[in-house]
């Protein structure tokens, strides 16, 4: 279940993408490149399905972190049900107060892949994704 809600939240984030404020995004961490660019396909796919425009409103690598930073918000909300649904208790990196929690400490402890990239593989994207054209999860490694 939880799977299918962050899908519905990340879509949501996709279709309805608007740039955060200069000053959250200065202290945003990167985005790995391979969620980057999954990230980048699966909107201008998502926004072609929904007939939404598609806008270059950030570079791949502030697309993909802001993307990042606003799935954060979800998990964190959904690693404090968890916790106090099922007692299991929080690991030290997500107890902290002083220090904010990680996307990858986060997907850990629910149970979920660390990547978007793994987690769209998880959810069965790319099948469904080839079926319309260019591959989505495909030979998305960084060339240097």
């Amino acid at each position: 279940m939880l799977c299918l809600c962050l899908a519905v939240h990340l879509l949501q984030v996709l279709v309805g993408f608007s740039p955060l404020p200069e000053e959250e995004r200065r202290d945003l961490p990167d985005c790995p490149y391979a969620d980057q660019q999954a990230l980048l396909r699966l909107r201008k796919q998502v926004c072609a399905c929904t007939g939404a425009g598609f806008k270059e409103t950030a570079p791949a690598a502030d697309f993909g972190a802001q993307v990042r930073h606003k799935i954060e918000r979800f998990l964190r909300c959904a690693a404090l049900f968890y916790h106090f649904y099922t007692d299991v208790p929080l690991p030290p990196e997500l107890a902290s107060t002083s220090i904010p929690p990680t996307h990858e400490a986060l997907c850990r402890y629910l149970g979920l892949p660390e990547t978007l990239r793994d987690f769209l593989l998880v959810l069965g994207v790319q099948v469904w994704h080839s079926t319309m054209g260019e591959p989505l999860l495909a030979n998305s490694q960084k060339t240097d």
